[in-house]
């Protein structure tokens, strides 16, 4: 197989990974290139002088990832499978054996992904706390018995690609994008077009060193502009590939054979392919109104509609689910109210809503408005396209007002300076009957029942 390194000033990083790849005790043919995009640190001095791997370097300063991959796929003679990955990467034992053993969940399987330490994307990061190579060793013989997950997309630092099945459907990276998060992207929707599938193995995992951000700051830096790309691409620069972990966690089959799940804005799925990986027997459902989403999810679901959920005409059985999914998607609507009576019909009389929401009264929020400023967004708690504001008490409201019996609304907090304590502690001085968690939480969970 072949491994590419990919590094752009990054010669600390690159001369390790090419270490643990010396070091890798396998029976495998490992053919190893080191791909250099532009880098002026030395690290092709040092990588010529190196006798046993080969080396591409980018004279004409920095280039599209998606072109360097490109160039490397078809002008090198690649032997077998080719490995993906970034220069902060290090391979630990058994790793590229399990990642391989994953083409074999499938004939249309063209990409596997193993878990990492620090991977952005859910389906991709260790749950366990892992911080040494010791305890990576030791997660993977934990997880050895872990079957292989078929997900949407990948987290875009380490993937190993078939590369003859990417050449038979005429699959290849996009030119034109600089950054290694948009290129993955793109190349996960053409795969789910072409019928292919990406896996996830996590029972292979390669280290990773903590770092601050998913790649290079100098591609970083081209995400936006690559998000146009998409777009004209794909008619949309949104793809939610990635699974709301917190949701998975609330849906249980609870003994039932046939759990019955509709997601509400199921965007591409992800959440109910993650669900479908938790409960193989689960039946699947989205809505969204997006036309290309559902077209993404109607490929790894039972069904999915373009329908919108306020026009309350979602062409489904009554009393048919155990589960309504509103990942991120009650504060879109202009009356949730009214959505939350009407998702009564389509629930089972023992059914439950899952939701997870944006909490306005976050401490990053109330700094804003304590200045003055209440400053809309492209993403975040103050997106643009909320419509509706939620506090932890006017969540217990709606919920309640709709005749929902409350199981649970777990909060999800982010970091909080000692600055925002402090200001914490003075709000609550100020007003007694908030309490803490009030302004540390980003985003509520809430498990209601009917």
């Amino acid at each position: 197989m072949t491994i590419l390194v990919l590094a752009n000033n990054e010669k600390e990083d690159a001369i390790a990974a090419i270490e643990s790849i010396r070091n890798y005790e396998t029976d495998l043919e490992l053919n190893v290139i080191l791909v250099d995009n532009a880098s002026t640190d030395g690290l092709g001095e040092w990588a010529q002088g190196q006798e046993d791997i080969s080396y591409a370097y980018m004279e004409n300063g920095l280039e599209p990832w998606g072109s360097v991959l490109n160039q490397v796929i078809e002008g090198f003679e690649l032997t077998g499978d080719v490995l993906i990955m970034q220069s902060r990467f290090i391979l630990l034992p058994g790793c590229l054996e399990r990642m391989l053993d994953g083409f074999g969940c499938g004939e249309n399987v063209a990409v596997v992904g193993p878990v990492t330490v620090w991977a952005e994307e859910y389906q991709q990061q260790t749950s366990e706390k892992v911080q040494t190579i010791e305890e990576a060793i030791s997660y993977m013989t934990i997880h050895s018995n872990d079957r292989p997950e078929i997900v949407l997309g990948i987290e875009s630092g380490v993937f190993l690609i078939r590369t003859e099945l990417l050449k038979q459907a005429e699959i290849r990276f996009n030119d034109n994008i600089v950054s290694l998060y948009v290129l993955v992207k793109d190349l996960a929707i053409q795969l789910i077009f072409k019928n292919l599938k990406t896996v996830v193995r996590r029972d292979s995992l390669l280290y990773e060193k903590q770092v601050k951000f998913s790649e290079n700051v100098r591609t970083l830096q081209y995400i936006e502009k690559d998000n146009s790309i998409l777009e004209g691409i794909w008619g949309t620069h949104y793809f939610n590939m990635t699974a709301n972990p917190h949701i998975l966690n609330e849906i249980n089959s609870d003994g039932k054979k046939d759990v019955r799940v509709i997601e509400i804005g199921c965007d591409c799925g992800a959440t109910l392919l993650g669900i479908k990986n938790k409960i193989p027997d689960a039946k699947i459902y989205g809505c969204d109104i997006s036309e290309l989403a559902v077209k993404i999810a109607s490929r790894i679901t039972d069904g999915a509609f373009v329908s919108n959920i306020e026009e309350e005409n979602i062409p489904v059985e009554p009393h048919s689910f155990d589960y309504v999914i509103f990942g991120d998607v009650l504060e879109h609507l202009h009356n949730p109210k009214r959505t939350l009576e009407y998702v009564k019909r389509i629930l089972k009389p023992d059914g439950k809503v899952v939701a997870s929401i944006p909490n306005l009264m976050n401490i990053s929020v109330m700094k804003q408005l304590l200045k003055g400023d209440f400053t809309y967004t492209e993403t975040g708690l103050l997106d643009k396209t909320h419509i509706h504001l939620f506090t932890f008490n006017e969540i217990i409201k709606i919920f309640t007002e709709t005749g929902y019996s409350i199981e649970g609304v777990l909060p999800l907090k982010g970091d909080i300076s000692d600055r925002e304590r402090k200001l914490i502690d003075g709000l609550l001085a100020l007003e007694p009957s908030a309490e803490r968690h009030m302004y540390e939480t980003f985003q509520y969970i809430v498990i209601a029942r009917l």
